[in-house]
């Protein structure tokens, strides 16, 4: 799904930007959910858990903040 909508987003589909932060809020409310098991990351594994999270919040703030959300109007 999220790769669909990386697509859309791509294609400054309005559709993407509807449904990414929704996607993106569900992706993370189910990783939260998992075991304790699951989070056991040493330092390079941390990070490069991290790098993810930081490249959506990247891509949230472009689309809200930036004049990149015009594109997304017509």
């Amino acid at each position: 799904m999220i790769l669909i909508n990386l697509y859309f987003l791509l294609k400054f589909k309005s559709l993407g930007k509807t449904l990414f932060v929704p996607i993106l809020i569900t992706i993370y409310a189910l990783t939260l959910g998992l075991p304790e098991i699951y989070f056991t990351f040493t330092p390079i594994e941390y990070v490069t858990d991290s790098i993810p999270v930081m490249l959506d919040g990247m891509i949230v703030a472009m689309l809200y903040m930036t004049d990149i959300r015009k594109r997304f109007e017509s």
